[in-house]
């Protein structure tokens, strides 16, 4: 199989760029940035290609010499859908990394025009929705009568510079949950819950991630509300609403 890494120069393309390399793969490396891009493929020993998601043309002939591509140029609700349609003309297979619910949402609307174009479209591959959709699972087959689910990722690892800004780009617009079946919007931050960790309990705020759509898509579950924490593991409902009015404001919305 042949495969090309797109963003391969952002911090999660390179992180599988390298462990391709080091597992003895050759995929081919691409992105915007020629200068970085052919510096990682210089020193990785790969072959690589400078690729602008404008050019539609050059694009699909790109992706005709690969089976797949693994697109991690995010924020992907900016970037993916000219790669999804050229991956459609050009008959390549797609994955992502995305945790937007939208971006999975519009893939998911591509669903006739890949079975027509004989490839698979799948978002969201990455820790975004994979480590908590698992759990899902494990619970849906011990509760196969569920209905609603609150879903909580804590993370201490910190995030990518795209991560960060997908998920304040999210909180700009608002946050979606999912309310038997239908997706809404509510106020940023509008609810929190107390979760016990192995170091202790810690509140979490709620938050637009991909579950709301892959969770619902995979186990058919109606009610959806994702959370995650923000700042101090003592951030509060009043940090909520806080941060609900913060992300209200017209400067914070449309900064510089």
């Amino acid at each position: 199989m042949s495969w090309m890494i797109y963003g391969a120069n952002g911090y999660t393309g390179e992180l599988i760029a390298r462990m391709a390399a080091a597992m003895g793969d050759t995929p081919l490396l691409a992105g915007r940035s020629a200068a970085a891009i052919e510096k990682l493929a210089t020193e990785l020993g790969l072959d690589y290609r400078i690729l602008d998601l404008n050019d539609e043309i050059d694009l699909e002939h790109a992706l005709t010499s690969v089976d797949v591509v693994a697109y991690c140029a995010g924020p992907f609700s900016a970037t993916a859908a000219p790669m999804v349609a050229a991956c459609l003309a050009a008959g390549t297979d797609y994955v992502d990394l995305t945790g937007e619910i939208d971006v999975f949402e519009a893939i998911y609307a591509c669903h006739d025009a890949a079975r027509a174009a004989r490839i698979t479209l799948v978002p969201g591959v990455g820790f975004d929705v994979v480590p908590s959709d698992h759990l899902v699972a494990t619970l849906v087959a011990d509760f196969p009568d569920a209905t609603e689910a609150d879903i909580a990722v804590v993370s201490r690892g910190g995030f990518s510079a795209g991560t960060l800004k997908a998920a304040l780009e999210g909180l700009v617009l608002g946050n979606t949950i999912r309310i038997n079946g239908a997706l809404a919007t509510v106020p940023s931050c509008h609810a929190s819950r107390t979760i016990p960790l192995s170091t202790g309990d810690t509140t979490v705020l709620s938050a637009p991630l991909g579950d709301v759509s892959s969770a619902y898509r995979a186990y058919g579950i109606g009610t959806i509300t994702t959370f995650t924490e923000f700042g101090s593991p003592r951030s509060t409902k009043a940090g909520a609403r806080v941060l609900g009015r913060a992300f209200a404001w017209s400067p914070v919305r449309s900064p510089g």
